[in-house]
């Protein structure tokens, strides 16, 4: 946990300690639960159907999907209204 997911959680705080800085984030997101529930966004899709064994490894396509849903579910709640 200390090796993988506390230092993506970390460095993803760190970034979005950036942008909530720049304007891009609310000003009221608490960016550790936020880098948490985006890390968590990313993986949930593709990860619990590998976990029950449903779905074959996921391709490059397959990723980018989720990533780019993570993304757009991330900014929804934690993305400054402009």
């Amino acid at each position: 946990y200390t090796s993988g997911r506390q230092q993506a959680a970390e460095r993803l705080a760190d970034f979005l300690r950036k942008a909530k800085s720049a304007g891009q984030l609310r000003s009221d997101a608490d960016i550790e639960i936020g880098a948490s529930q985006f890390l968590d966004l990313c993986l949930s899709e593709i990860l619990h159907r590998r976990l029950w064994m449903v779905t074959p490894e996921p391709g490059h396509d397959d990723i980018g999907k989720s990533v780019a849903t993570a993304v757009a579910t991330f900014m929804r709640a934690y993305g400054a209204e402009r």
